[in-house]
């Protein structure tokens, strides 16, 4: 609270990555409020001990610019006056906490927004809301790592300034991979992973012709890979592992590419894929032959995995302690 006439002068408030403790003062918000600066203020209390709720009163921060609270231990729900922010917000970070409750439905007002919005690495339930698709100025959303369910609203495909990330992976998310997302032009990375989501990959993803990543890994998806997926030619990393993706290799057409090693021609690669196919670490087996990858085909895939167990069906935890696991032996 003794901050009070400072905060009503600067532009930023940064008092991120220390070890400062208890919950924010709800005083901040009513400050802000009265400010004689013209300009925003950017609030950044990341990488801290915080705890307590978020105050509401932060509704009251009409010309707060950026909103970062990121890693801390703040609990309690995401307060609807959040979305009372309309004016000068063009940031909102409050990932890597443990915020529970739902979406509110407000934060489709703030359709001043361009920077990122990024709830992740919470404790979120419910589904998401449609109304996020009026924040069309997104250059970022993430909202991986919660407890989200229901469908993937097709209003998202209405975040045509989306450039870096759309990422929904980690929660439990159903139904089909909206179509409407072809909408996403200049969209560079796609991460749906490890979710419950049905149906087959849409040909439509293959015009998005800025990414260079796609992850659409561990869920239940069925059917053929598109071969639409051949004009992703910026593709760096492409993730469809443990699916239920069935059909042939030659659907593939010009990846290039596979984990830095090349791809064998199409006419060497006609075996269909089988429940325990695996083409990962640029090996491909299958239950009766290895082959070894040695010649080229074309585009510039870096990543690609494409692996099926019907064995193995791992929890999210297990499938995210796997994956420290593995990082640490690669660092080692």
């Amino acid at each position: 609270t003794q901050l009070g006439n400072l905060v009503n002068l600067i532009q930023k408030l940064d008092l991120s990555s220390n070890l400062l403790t208890g919950s924010i003062p709800t005083q901040l918000g009513q400050l802000a409020g009265k400010r004689v600066s013209s300009l925003p203020l950017n609030l950044v209390l990341s990488s801290n001990l915080l705890t307590g709720s978020i105050p509401t009163q932060f509704g009251q921060m009409r010309s707060l610019g950026e909103l970062d609270l990121s890693s801390n231990a703040l609990t309690g729900s995401i307060p609807t006056q959040i979305g009372m922010l309309t004016e000068d917000l063009f940031l909102l970070d409050l990932s890597e906490n443990a915020l529970t409750g739902t979406l509110p439905t407000q934060l489709g007002n703030l359709v001043s927004l361009q920077n990122k919005l990024d709830l992740s690495s919470n404790l979120l339930t419910g589904s998401i809301p449609t109304q996020l698709g009026q924040v069309t100025e997104l250059r970022l959303l993430d909202l991986s790592v919660n407890k989200l369910s229901g469908t993937i609203p097709t209003q998202l495909g209405e975040l045509i300034e989306l450039t870096q990330k759309l990422d929904l992976s980690v929660n439990v998310l159903t139904g089909n991979i909206p179509s409407q997302l072809r909408h996403l032009s200049e969209l560079r990375e796609l991460n749906l992973s490890i979710n419950e989501l049905t149906g087959t990959i849409p040909i439509q993803l293959g015009e998005l012709s800025e990414l260079s990543v796609l992850d659409l890994s561990s869920n239940k998806l069925t059917g053929t890979v598109p071969t639409e997926l051949d004009n992703l030619t910026m593709l760096e990393t492409l993730n469809l592992s443990s699916n239920e993706l069935m059909g042939m290799l030659t659907q593939l057409g010009e990846l290039q590419e596979v984990n830095g090693h090349q791809v064998p021609p199409n006419d060497t690669l006609r075996e269909e894929l089988g429940p325990s196919t695996e083409l990962d670490n640029s090996i491909i087996t299958t239950d009766e032959t290895s082959t070894q990858p040695e010649d080229i085909t074309s585009s510039g895939v870096r990543h690609l995995k494409l692996r099926h167990e019907r064995t193995r069906h791992y929890s999210t935890f297990t499938y995210l302690f796997i994956c420290i696991c593995t990082c640490i032996e690669y660092l080692a």
